[in-house]
């Protein structure tokens, strides 16, 4: 067998047998050719005019410094719940923290007020942007940044929460009382500290401080109430952007904006008040507890509770939420 192979290859038989091979390689390779014309068929259906694949589609470009308002939404979903499961000891003390915070950016504020006491005659609009540049948004920054218990903005949480399935009415419930005690609190406590230190001890302040008191006890219920909502709506855009940057300086702009925007066009925020309040007393500001709570407190309150729950939690609620 071994000498009638070779005798095939090497005698008559070898130009045939090259031949076959030949034959066979140009079928294979037409066969594969064949298979990937059909691949390409089925994968490719669309053609251009001059038979070229049409291109495909450029993926969507992705910004890696912000969440998306679908990501920020599920984000406040998220704090809500773990909100709600918070132990009432911690949440007790990150509101008196808050409230801390708080109280001290609005006496930055107050001293910015008392510093341009002419201005606000001349210039009331820019007097008002001075405010708001400096104070409450600092203050904000730190609640956010150190994962405060802020009333106004556990608003938004607790409703987004309770709205999307993830947290109860009990919690919320919880939630908006301890975190409102502790805010009350902790901005009593800035204000017995500054007092004590004399930080408002100048004639300037104690009059500024003074003022500030009796101008909050000024209007009526309604005006209150709606400057309530304007005020909070803002607050919680504020920390709707914080949410959305994933860096320390997005999450500050973030802040800034809308809360200077706020202080700017006057509109009210319950914790703020309540140092306003606070620190007036201890100024020797002539305003009862009744006209605090009647008159700014509880409709500030209500407005604030309306502006975050409403306008933030449940719009974005209806627009972004799973429970459609």
């Amino acid at each position: 067998m071994h000498i009638g192979k070779q005798v095939r290859r090497n005698g008559p038989w070898r130009k045939y047998h090259a031949q076959g091979k030949v034959q066979r390689r140009t079928n294979h390779v037409k066969d594969v050719k064949a298979r990937v014309s059909t691949d390409q068929t089925r994968a490719e259906p669309y053609q251009s005019g001059n038979g070229h694949p049409k291109p495909a589609p450029l993926p969507a470009q992705v910004d890696p410094t912000i969440l998306s308002p679908v990501q920020v939404y599920e984000s406040a979903v998220r704090t809500g719940q773990s909100k709600g499961l918070q132990i009432p000891a911690k949440t007790l003390l990150l509101s008196f923290l808050a409230g801390s915070f708080i109280g001290l950016g609005a006496l930055l504020s107050t001293f910015v007020a008392c510093g341009t006491t002419g201005m606000s005659a001349a210039d009331p609009g820019l007097s008002g942007l001075l405010k708001g540049l400096f104070g409450l948004p600092t203050g904000l920054a730190l609640v956010v940044l150190t994962g405060g218990e802020l009333f106004t903005g556990n608003v938004f949480f607790l409703t987004a929460g309770v709205l999307d399935g993830s947290a109860t009415m009990a919690q919320l419930k919880t939630n908006w009382l301890l975190s409102y005690l502790g805010n009350l609190v902790g901005t009593a406590f800035v204000a017995c500290m500054t007092w004590a230190a004399g930080t408002i001890g100048s004639v300037v302040a104690t009059q500024g401080a003074c003022s500030m008191a009796t101008s909050k006890v000024a209007s009526a219920f309604l005006p209150m109430f709606l400057k309530g909502i304007l005020g909070n709506w803002l607050v919680c855009l504020a920390l709707w952007l914080a949410s959305s940057a994933k860096s320390l300086p997005g999450k500050v702009l973030g802040i800034f904006l809308p809360i200077s925007m706020f202080v700017t066009l006057g509109f009210e925020h319950s914790i703020a008040n309540m140092f306003f309040f606070w620190q007036g007393w201890f100024a020797g500001a002539d305003v009862s507890v009744i006209d605090v709570v009647v008159r700014n407190l509880l409709p500030v309150t209500l407005g604030n509770i309306v502006g975050g729950a409403v306008l933030v939690g449940l719009a974005y609620q209806c627009a972004y939420g799973s429970n459609k």
